[in-house]
């Protein structure tokens, strides 16, 4: 599984990030960039400094997971973390909500050598997006895999039926947690990811979500 492109897209809670937590398990190298926290569960690193003494440790290993998870994260994180990726072989970075770092007219330098020249290197991507058509055409043009959950917005429908070529009204009555997946090698298909269980932490009002994903190979 080598040079792979995997775009996610869907309304938010369809189940894109639970889509992703299964597929790390299936890549030996993986370097997560997680705004939100949703992936604390693996190895993490809460700043740049944390984030390059577990690199200078691990990146030789022949399987590891990193998260970079900066509650304050910029824009000037991620750049770096994309540089040092440039940098190394064989490693699959993880995106989720690519959209807050790039736009359809809009790249960051860093991110785009990864998305150009990563096949060179065995480098591959992981993104996810809320909004399709806004992505930059730079990785529409790469992508393997494309998975979508429900999506209502008709441009994105009108971009995701020039992928998948199936009629817009089956994207947008996608049960939840459902999805399509197109393949360059393997055509399309459907499926589901599990929906995340609900666990009431004891002792406090919140509600925890705990997905499935969470035990996966660390």
């Amino acid at each position: 599984m080598k040079n792979e492109v995997i775009l996610i897209t869907g309304q938010r809670g369809q189940g894109k990030t639970t889509y992703i937590k299964d597929q790390i398990s299936l890549f030996d190298r993986v370097i997560i960039f997680d705004l939100l926290g949703e992936f604390t569960h693996f190895d993490t690193a809460y700043n740049l400094r944390e984030f390059f003494e577990i690199l200078s440790r691990i990146k030789d290993e022949n399987f590891f997971v990193l998260n970079f998870y900066n509650p304050k994260s910029s824009e000037e994180d991620f750049h770096v973390v994309c540089e040092a990726i440039n940098r190394l072989k064989d490693v699959t970075l993880v995106v989720d909500e690519i959209d807050y770092f790039c736009s359809t007219h809009s790249i960051p330098k860093q991110f785009d050598e990864i998305v150009k020249r990563g096949r060179h290197q065995a480098l591959q991507l992981i993104v996810a997006t809320r909004r399709p058509h806004e992505i930059p055409p730079i990785i529409r043009s790469q992508v393997s895999q494309l998975i979508t959950f429900r999506h209502i917005e008709p441009r994105d429908l009108e971009y995701l039926r020039s992928i998948i070529e199936i009629p817009e009204e089956e994207i947008s009555r996608l049960p939840e947690f459902h999805y399509v997946k197109w393949s360059v090698k393997g055509g399309i298909s459907q499926g589901a990811v599990e929906k995340p269980k609900t666990k009431r932490v004891e002792g406090a009002d919140n509600i925890r979500s705990l997905n499935h994903g969470d035990n996966l190979r660390q």
